[in-house]
């Protein structure tokens, strides 16, 4: 079972991409909505200064946004 974590933010389509892409796959994930203060504070730890989203890591990993995500899946 892999480890996800997306940060995401409300109306974001292609942070329900993601999700989806993950969910049709039966991957679970855990999400974190940047409008949430705490949220976006650990985004910008983790990222300083990055200002889009969804920025996704599986396994530790820093996939980066939903393009990323699919090249990454294509990979598998």
């Amino acid at each position: 079972m892999k480890n996800i974590v997306i940060y995401t933010q409300d109306r974001c389509v292609f942070c329900n991409f993601a999700k989806r892409e993950f969910e049709t796959r039966g991957w679970e994930y855990t999400s974190h909505n940047i409008t949430e203060i705490n949220n976006y504070n650990s985004l910008q730890e983790l990222l300083p200064g990055i200002r889009a989203v969804p920025q996704i890591w599986i396994d530790d990993k820093h996939i980066g946004g939903y393009d990323d995500l699919k090249e990454w899946l294509f990979a598998l």
